[in-house]
């Protein structure tokens, strides 16, 4: 009788969830955040976990709460071991500089053979506006005292004419 062996390496599945934290309307020239959240669907423990995130036109980086890296428009985040179950959670602040529909892309990758590739990508949209042109209002008092100053430029303008 033969005895076949396999040898089975770890598998880990880091599934990222990318979200919009800012409500909306998103104004042209706000700051907004992305939250994004790795978790490790297991069975095992994940190592060497990365997320990374390259901004699209229309989004200039900010800041980052995780430590991560920015350079060439990418986020590189080094979130490291993540046990089975556990997650992580960065969040990304970028400035909207158009207006439109802008998509967000992030992934996550781990050392592991990863079981359900299709969950390690996730996009966000934003749908970004110009902003509103605000024309101010007078109260009673502003009211009165615009009155008061376009009549006394009337007068003015009478009185030059009829001594020219």
């Amino acid at each position: 009788i033969a005895n076949d062996t396999d040898t089975l390496g770890a598998s880990a599945d880091p599934a990222l969830t990318k979200s919009l934290t800012t409500p909306p309307p998103i104004p042209v020239g706000s700051n907004i955040v992305f939250a994004l959240a790795v978790t490790n669907n297991g069975p095992s423990n994940a190592t060497g976990v990365v997320v990374t995130d390259t901004l699209p036109a229309g989004l200039t980086y900010v800041s980052n709460d995780c430590g991560a890296g920015f350079v060439n428009l990418t986020l590189t985040w080094n979130v490291g071991g993540l046990a089975a179950s556990a997650s992580a959670t960065c969040n990304l602040t970028v400035t909207v500089t158009q207006s439109g529909v802008i998509i967000n892309n992030a992934s996550a990758v781990g050392n592991e053979s990863d079981p359900t590739p299709g969950n390690n990508a996730d996009a966000e949209t934003v749908t970004a506006q110009q902003s509103v042109l605000e024309i101010p209002t007078l109260d009673g008092i502003g009211l009165a005292a615009l009155i008061l100053v376009l009549a006394a430029g009337a007068t003015y303008a009478l009185r030059r004419r009829r001594r020219a």
